[in-house]
């Protein structure tokens, strides 16, 4: 067995780390063993809430490796710029199975082409369910009392199964460990430049000792479309006060002056926020690595499991100024690694937690890493301004309509302002809230085809106060589409399908499971061209689970997937 370290590994570096309570006391518990399940149970979701657009999956990876158009790491959401082509959780252990002792390490993503299947190339699975989505916010219809945020993604995956995995010369051999993952953030003005990254990993088989768990990522900007000349061209750094490594476009050697950073003008990172258990008085208690190399596919350096567990558990910080890791001449890959917890019993688990921020410039990064912080610190409780919750937002061509509701309740004054991905804001109008509490805006100056923001600014003594931020895209003219169901997991009890035509003529929506047996089928007649809300079972229930939808009209279908919960 190889054991050899790349050359970039450097000082030792240990780091005591907080442990805060759980956030969120009625959580329900981590799963425990999953069943085995196919690929119908895949599902990625991008968050929608702030100023950080990120692909979350349910089997241990982020971002999109650029496989779909949809923001991988968008920031400033809908301005245009991509940041992360893919990351993926590792853990590593010392671990036993029925062949004897092992040194393990299962892993979410490592280096592999671009527009890659993810989940093919990780090692974990879904454990059965879909992203369910919850929100803190009265207002929102994922309203759920256990909601940590205005938007948290929640989901479990394992690493139960034995993989033989894309990019990956070994067969997968399994730690014993689920996963439930969950990612929270806030629209609030001083808070949507961090998305909080939660993992509770348990441990469902024998002890495992030693265990280390990492974020390996690909950060690299660019503007989209995906296929612009991005790689070769990241600046790279490590904050060790703040355990944050940080990326930013540059083009060239020498830095700065051959970086025009202005065309892509935004720091983003990846920050460690804290680990449970563990232990803030005592310096040794955990240990950071951080690790970085020029990216790779199938290096022999890093292709065994127990060569990957060293580069976790090495405790070093590497000069990130070596030849192979600069713009240009280099094109880095790197790992954020934490540990050792030296033993987990079966049923036990352990809690580690990221966060990822962005910034204007290298200070206002660093501030928002504090930020994210300081909020992980209060177990994400902290005072909060006038709140303005969206309760409506529907577009079509030539109009948008807005409704929000204020705590501040009847009186509630500001002004509506709008901005598109590329301009600044601008102010629309004054709004007043009525009796209700509600704040009802209508824009009727708006382009097909383009994506608009909107917030309400309140003007106090004080200052001024943005609140409310929500991004919008106007449709063009109507299309053949499937929305599907709306919300989506939706409840069993008589959900609702939303499609659009650009013709008129019949329709036919089927209901299939996973394995592609037609469990319900309706013939809408003729519905005419535009967007129609349609109720799937007409009033039944549907039991709960995965399904496709298939809608059909002539010779053309377009098929999405549907969960339906209790």
């Amino acid at each position: 067995m190889r054991l050899s370290l790349p050359a970039v590994l450097g000082i030792a570096v240990s780091l005591g780390l907080g442990s805060p309570a759980s956030p969120a006391a009625h959580d329900p518990p981590v799963p425990g063993s999953p069943q085995t399940v196919d690929l119908g149970s895949v599902d990625r979701r991008t968050t929608s809430n702030n100023r950080i657009a990120l692909a979350v999956s349910n089997f241990g990876a982020l971002g999109t490796d650029f496989d779909t158009i949809s923001p991988s790491l968008g920031y400033p959401a809908g301005a245009g710029f991509e940041h992360l082509t893919y990351a993926g959780l590792w853990i590593g252990a010392r671990a036993l199975d029925g062949n004897g002792e092992f040194l393990g390490v299962t892993t979410g993503a490592l280096d592999m082409a671009v527009g890659s299947p993810m989940p093919d190339a990780s090692e974990f699975s879904p454990a059965g369910t879909a992203i369910l989505e919850r929100s803190s916010l009265f207002s929102s219809p994922y309203f759920d009392p256990h909601a940590v945020s205005e938007q948290d993604l929640v989901c479990s995956f394992d690493d139960l199964t034995p993989k033989h995995a894309t990019w990956n010369n070994e067969v997968h051999r399994p730690l014993g460990v689920t996963v439930r993952q969950e990612t929270y953030s806030w629209s609030l003005l001083t808070i949507q430049d961090e998305l909080f990254v939660r993992y509770v990993i348990r441990n469902t088989g024998p002890p495992l000792q030693d265990v280390w768990v990492g974020m390996f990522s690909e950060f690299a900007s660019g503007r989209a479309p995906y296929h612009s000349p991005w790689f070769n061209k990241k600046l790279i750094a490590y904050d060790p006060s703040l355990r944050l490594f940080r990326e930013h476009y540059c083009n060239s050697q020498p830095v700065p002056a051959g970086c025009n950073f202005s065309y892509v003008p935004y720091w983003v990172g990846l920050e460690l926020l804290g680990v449970r258990p563990g232990n803030v008085s005592n310096p040794t208690d955990k240990r950071i690595s951080v690790a970085a190399w020029t990216y790779a596919p199938g290096d022999p350096v890093r292709d065994q499991d127990v060569e990957r567990y060293a580069i976790m558990s090495v405790g070093t910080i590497p000069n990130l100024n070596m030849p192979d890791l600069l713009p240009g001449t280099g094109d880095p890959v790197e790992l954020l690694a934490v540990g050792p917890f030296p033993f987990i019993a079966s049923g036990d688990s352990v809690e580690v937690s990221f966060a990822l921020v962005g910034g204007s410039d290298e200070a206002d990064i660093q501030q928002h890493a504090q930020t994210a912080q300081s909020i992980y610190d209060t177990n994400y409780q902290f005072p909060t301004p006038t709140l303005l919750s969206l309760v409506s937002a529907h577009a079509e061509p030539g109009r948008v309509d807005l409704t929000w509701h204020t705590a501040a309740g009847p009186g509630f004054a500001g002004t509506v302002e709008r901005r598109t991905g590329t301009s600044a804001w601008e102010s629309l109008g004054e709004v007043v809230s009525d009796g209700t509490g509600m704040v009802r805006f209508q824009d009727p100056a708006v382009v097909a085809g383009t994506r608009y923001g909107y917030r309400v600014v309140e003007r106090s003594g004080s200052g001024e106060t943005a609140l409310g931020e929500v991004w919008v895209d106007v449709p063009g003219a109507p299309g053949f589409s499937l929305l599907g169901v709306r919300p989506n997991p939706s409840p069993a009890r008589d959900p609702v399908v939303v499609f659009s035509l650009e013709r008129d003529g019949p329709v036919t929506l089927e209901l299939l499971d996973v394995r592609g047996r037609r469990m319900l089928s309706r013939a809408l007649g003729s519905p005419g061209v535009g967007q129609h809300s349609i109720s799937l079972a007409q009033g039944a229930r549907i039991p709960p689970g995965s399904y496709i939808l298939r809608l059909t009209q002539g010779g053309r279908s377009k098929v999405t997937r549907a969960v339906f919960l209790e």
